[in-house]
């Protein structure tokens, strides 16, 4: 029996649906049925009935979600215990593609500038994805421009990123398409659907692409316009972009960490220097 796949069917009965339980995991919704599978013939048992709305626990599952939530709070104890004993020279932080893109490689080179040990690693995923590796100690912290849990996590560092509009052209409203992220939640492909609704655009084309470079490499093709960090936007300006900073409001970025478990020496020492910044 995998953590992992116990991992799998806490979130699909906390959801009572498969397919929801697969896009807050990031995963497809075959790779979680069959792990389900995987589990109910490793215990021969089902774990979970159909019902009009979803999936429910049978008997035997509702077993094993209380041995589920067990297991998994000591695993994530013994984590803490661990990560209590890493040595300061290690840090994983997690960050949706498009925000880790922003101001993160500044705020990373200027700490490396004081503490040039520490080992640090970037992992980029969705933001619902990170939040459950933030959840179960896989990563240390995380930048976030959506909302969270204040009572599960706690806030260390805020900062502000404008964002802006790019395009191939001077003469924006005339692209071919919008060109987003395909993270529904991803706050920059929500600011441009809201610009494009303001300029009465919104009838345009929608193309999404997995990776920011797609998108980037799609803007300077000519085939739309996407929204962008603005610091990011700024460094690619040698590469045909037409850069127009949103006149709206810049959106805010929060570090947070996990709240009541034990932080690694790395942690400690980023998040003090978080706290210094201006």
């Amino acid at each position: 029996m995998e953590s992992n796949d116990l991992k799998i069917f806490k979130e699909v009965a906390e959801n009572k649906s498969i397919s929801k339980a697969a896009e807050q995991l990031g995963y497809v919704q075959p790779n979680v049925s069959q792990r389900i599978k995987v589990l109910e013939n490793e215990l021969e048992v089902s774990l979970f009935k159909r019902t009009n709305r979803g999936v429910k626990l049978t008997k035997e599952g509702e077993i094993l979600i209380d041995y589920t939530n067990r297991i998994l709070t000591l695993m994530n104890e013994v984590k803490d215990t661990l990560a209590s004993e890493k040595s300061e020279k290690t840090l994983t932080i997690g960050a949706s593609q498009t925000v880790s893109a922003g101001k993160i490689p500044q705020l990373i080179t200027d700490f490396l500038e004081n503490y040039s040990t520490v080992l640090i690693k970037v992992k980029t995923a969705q933001e619902q994805v990170l939040m459950k590796w933030l959840e179960s100690g896989d990563i240390d912290g995380m930048f976030i421009s959506g909302k969270y849990e204040p009572t599960a996590f706690q806030k260390v560092y805020t900062y502000f990123e404008s964002i802006a509009i790019v395009s191939f052209d001077k003469n924006v409203h005339q692209s071919k398409a919008l060109i987003v992220n395909s993270d529904l939640n991803c706050v920059y492909r929500k600011k441009l659907l809201a610009y494009a609704k303001k300029h009465n655009q919104e009838n345009k084309k929608i193309i999404e692409f997995d990776s920011l470079e797609a998108v980037m490499q799609a803007v300077q093709n000519g085939l739309g316009i996407s929204a962008l960090p603005l610091s990011l936007a700024n460094t690619r300006k040698n590469e045909c972009f037409h850069i127009q900073q949103l006149v709206e409001g810049p959106i805010e970025i929060h570090f947070i960490v996990r709240g009541e478990h034990e932080k690694s020496k790395g942690l400690k020492t980023f998040s003090g220097f978080l706290r210094n910044e201006t």
